[in-house]
């Protein structure tokens, strides 16, 4: 009988170039098509809270990014996010290697980005809905379901479509409520 033969493990094995962060994530990937939506948006809007001066604040784009990331993940308490940002490689991907603390995140969601976060929220689920990688018609808040009551061969005029957008808003409205608490 011949002895168990095993493949190396080589995890202490100094590397001579460090490898490139974004070859490690795959390109179907949920945090790429956030980085590329967030990307594609109007940067005026986020610029707009910030009022200037003092020491540099983080990209509000790349804050942006983690957050709404995040949110996708299902990791909504600022302290998960920020353990994140130094553990997971999507996440680090995101904030390009420099780990975020627990009050930037707070900070920036509770004073920076709220007075114009619903209205980016509702943007970025609107795309993903029109891109077609979510579906509006059953939406999930810690383990509540709620039930569309459409029917697939209903036309669309504009205005329902005005009335889904009001919906849309107040749906990411709740949400984002319940996040809060």
């Amino acid at each position: 009988m011949s002895e168990p033969r095993f493949k190396p493990c080589m995890q202490r094995q100094p590397m001579l170039l460090p490898p490139d962060v974004s070859d490690l994530i795959p390109g179907n990937s949920m945090v790429r098509i956030v980085d590329a939506i967030v990307d594609g948006m109007d940067r005026r809007t986020l610029e707009s809270v910030y009022p200037g001066g003092g020491a540099p604040a983080y990209d509000p784009a790349m804050t942006l990014k983690v957050v709404l990331y995040a949110y996708a993940s299902g990791v909504y308490s600022s302290r998960r996010i920020a353990r994140a940002a130094s553990e997971n490689i999507c996440f680090m991907w995101l904030t390009g290697m420099r780990p975020l603390s627990h009050s930037t995140v707070n900070r920036f969601r509770s004073e920076r980005i709220r007075p114009v976060f619903e209205e980016v929220f509702s943007e970025v689920v609107s795309v993903l809905a029109e891109a077609g990688h979510i579906t509006l018609d059953t939406c999930f808040l810690d383990g509540t379901k709620i039930e569309a009551n459409a029917n697939k061969y209903s036309f669309v005029r504009k205005k329902s479509t005005d009335r889904y957008q009001v919906a849309l808003r107040e749906r990411a409205h709740a949400h984002l409520r319940a996040v809060d608490e």
